[in-house]
């Protein structure tokens, strides 16, 4: 299951970086940025934790493949914010679209961030 997963975010990743820097562009500048911050926390996160199970430092690699579910549910997030009546209020699609993009992951990480230090301090 791990290979299978590890192979479909690398392949995600470079759908990510393509559509960043093809679709992404033709929308603003703003956009691309955020998809390829997207892409690069992606594959970052996956790429540690294969790293942490080859050492086998598993509680490195499993706090490594939560970060990594955050980063990957981060794309339903993105579509469930889009859809919301009070993010459509703040402006149009294309300027609320990068900031979406970037609270759909960040915020997430942010809370996996703190789940994974309080749980080692137990």
């Amino acid at each position: 299951m791990g290979r299978i997963y590890l192979v479909a975010i690398l392949l995600g990743s470079i759908a990510s970086t393509y559509l960043a820097w093809t679709s992404g562009l033709k929308i603003h500048w703003s956009w691309s940025v955020a998809l390829q911050g997207l892409a690069f926390a992606w594959i970052t996160t996956v790429s540690m934790a294969y790293i942490s199970v080859i050492r086998r430092r598993i509680v490195q690699h499993k706090e490594w493949m939560i970060r990594s579910y955050v980063i990957t549910f981060a794309f339903v997030i993105f579509r469930w914010l889009n859809e919301l009546e009070a993010v459509k209020g703040l402006g149009n699609f294309v300027e609320r679209g990068p900031t979406e993009i970037w609270v759909s992951w960040v915020i997430l990480l942010l809370v996996a961030e703190i789940f994974i230090s309080y749980k080692k301090k137990m």
